[in-house]
């Protein structure tokens, strides 16, 4: 907003009847100075910003990595005990009928 008053009164083509009447190089470098300082506000602000998402992201990524890692743990223990039991099986099949 500064910077689009600061180039009108720049370029202007107005003509002005007195020369008090020109916004004078104080009052253009003054508005210059103030959107300067408005636009690095904003940059430091999305750097702040940045910086939090970057870890919020990190740390999703570390709780994934742990997540599949409980994952595979459970699907492993899942599967060893499927093998039990079907070794189980087998082995009453090959035993024979209980003798009673």
């Amino acid at each position: 907003m500064l910077l689009v008053i600061f180039l009108s009164n720049l370029f202007s083509t107005k003509s002005y009847e007195t020369s008090e009447q020109y916004p004078s190089l104080g009052q253009l470098l003054k508005q210059l100075t103030l959107y300067v300082k408005s636009l690095q506000d904003k940059i430091e602000k999305l750097e702040e910003e940045n910086v939090e998402t970057t870890n919020t992201l990190y740390e999703l990524m570390h709780t994934i990595d742990a997540l599949d890692a409980r994952i595979d743990i459970v699907a492993a223990h899942n599967e060893t005990q499927k093998n039990q039991v079907e070794c189980k099986r087998t082995q009453q099949l090959f035993d024979g009928p209980p003798n009673f």
